[in-house]
């Protein structure tokens, strides 16, 4: 089975100032929510010599003496790209592989490089993940941002040149229907709010589960890249996600749940050492006897 975005939301960030012929930066891909894309002239895909991962920060290489970039909120984690489809895809502009990646509470941001610059996306898994994210924008210290009448963004040079834009925010399920967004100033950090509490928003999985029955019981299987997911994510609405929603009717979704809840700590150490070696899955074992107390799980060949 495969997590995947659930609410997409983006953001396009372009410099309107010629700098001459740039190639794509490589900036990284959205995990699905929220995104920023950083347009400045490339050159033939020529990856970009801005990204901290440090300062989680990505700046176009060409741009610097304009001093346009965004900075994004999360903790830094491994590097992935998240497959977009339906209207996501359609709002997606990045070239070639993912830059950097951070995950925030349940939510997963990557950034690409696209023929302008960059664009950062954002991929919000379930309805407990935070509804606003904070893009530190960099800009030369005597420019000004401003919000713009179409739900942009501006971003003026000391002389009153716009030397930068912010395309209005959007965002969609996973069924391709538009989750009310929009963008908010502090300063010169541009916020995004999501506001996905409708409970008929869609949040899909797309799953190829593998469910075992043994004599002792019922086994779950992640996938690696779903175990890498988890231990990234590792919080019991996450785990539940990944977990519950595959466990056979006869063991019941709601006991799965709970035990999460009540053992998820217990089993850090087998899904973290699963997720940081390569051919190993997690997998979640729940015997017939013992109750939810006796689930487990262990770090198995994928």
């Amino acid at each position: 089975m495969k997590l995947t975005v659930q609410v997409c939301v983006g953001i396009t960030i372009a410099s309107l100032v010629s700098l001459g012929a740039l190639a794509p930066a490589h900036a990284t891909e959205p995990v699905l929510v929220n995104g920023i894309d950083l347009s400045v002239n490339a050159q033939n895909g020529a990856l970009p010599q801005s990204v901290d991962t440090r300062a989680k920060t990505v700046v176009s290489a060409e741009s610097h003496t304009l001093g346009l970039g965004v900075g994004l909120p999360g903790e830094v984690v491994e590097t992935t790209a998240v497959p977009l489809t339906g209207e996501a895809a359609a709002h997606f502009n990045g070239v070639g592989m993912p830059l950097l990646t951070t995950s925030l509470d349940g939510a997963k941001l990557t950034t690409f490089g696209t023929a302008n610059g960059s664009q950062s996306l954002i991929s919000i898994g379930f309805n407990a993940a935070p509804t606003q994210y904070d893009f530190p924008l960099i800009i030369p210290s005597d420019a000004t941002v401003t919000l713009s009448e179409d739900g942009g963004a501006a971003i003026t040079s000391a002389t009153g040149t716009t030397i930068g834009t912010v395309a209005p925010a959007w965002a969609y399920d996973a069924a391709g229907v538009a989750v009310p967004t929009h963008f908010e100033l502090v300063g010169t950090v541009l916020r995004q709010i999501v506001d996905h509490s409708d409970t008929s928003l869609s949040y899909p999985i797309t799953a190829d589960p593998r469910v075992s029955w043994e004599w002792w019981g019922v086994a779950v299987k992640l996938t690696h890249s779903e175990t890498v997911d988890v231990a990234s994510n590792f919080q019991p609405a996450y785990a539940a996600t990944a977990f519950c929603l595959y466990v056979p009717v006869p063991i019941a979704n709601v006991a799965c749940v709970f035990a999460i809840n009540l053992r998820l700590w217990t089993w850090q150490k087998p899904i973290k050492d699963a997720a940081a070696q390569a051919g190993r899955c997690a997998q979640l074992n729940a015997p017939y006897i013992g109750g939810v107390i006796a689930w487990n799980v262990t770090n198995e060949k994928c």
